[in-house]
C-alpha cells in the first residue's frame, strides 16, 4: 500500500516536459558542415561495430537540398535499415547542425548496386578503365585473375 501511495504522490509531481518545436534552434549550416556532420556519423557506426549501416550511408547517393536530404539507396532492404536507423541519424545531425529542420527523403536507385564490385574480373575491369596500362603490365608479367 505504500508503495501505491508513493507512486501516486510521484506522478502527482511529475510534469510531463512539451517541447515547442517552434523553439528549437534553425541556424543555416554549410554543405561542408554538411557533410563532415555525415561523415562523423558513418565514423561513429564504424566505431560502434554497425558495419552495414555505414556502408549503406557511405555508398548512397547523397543530395542537400536546403534541409531535406535526399537520399538513394541501392535496394529495399537498404532503404528498411536506412528507416529504422533515421532517427539516431536525424538526432545526430540535428545536434551537430543545430537545424531541426533537417529532414531525410528516401528513395530506392537499382543504379547504385552496379557501383559495388564483387568478384576479381569486376574489380579489374574497373581498374582497368581508369588506367589502360594495366593490361600491359598484366601481360609483362603473366598474371592471372584469382576466381
Amino acid at each position: 500500500m505504500k508503495s501505491v501511495h508513493l507512486k501516486n504522490e510521484h506522478q502527482k509531481t511529475v510534469k510531463e516536459v512539451v517541447i515547442d518545436p517552434n523553439s528549437l534552434p534553425k541556424e543555416s549550416f554549410t554543405k561542408e558542415a554538411f557533410e563532415q556532420s555525415w561523415e562523423q556519423y558513418i565514423s561513429d557506426l564504424l566505431a560502434k561495430g554497425e558495419r552495414i549501416q555505414a556502408s549503406i550511408l557511405k555508398i548512397a547517393n547523397l543530395e542537400l537540398d536546403g534541409t531535406v536530404i535526399n537520399l538513394q539507396v541501392a535496394s529495399n532492404a537498404a532503404k528498411i535499415d536506412v528507416l529504422e536507423m533515421e532517427s539516431k541519424l536525424l538526432g545526430y545531425l540535428h545536434k551537430a547542425l543545430r537545424n531541426y529542420d533537417i529532414s531525410l527523403q528516401l528513395s530506392v536507385n537499382e543504379e547504385i548496386s552496379k557501383k559495388i564490385l564483387v568478384t576479381p574480373e569486376e574489380k579489374y575491369n574497373k581498374l582497368l578503365e581508369e588506367n589502360p596500362l594495366l593490361q600491359d603490365f598484366r601481360t609483362a608479367f603473366g598474371l592471372q585473375l584469382k576466381a
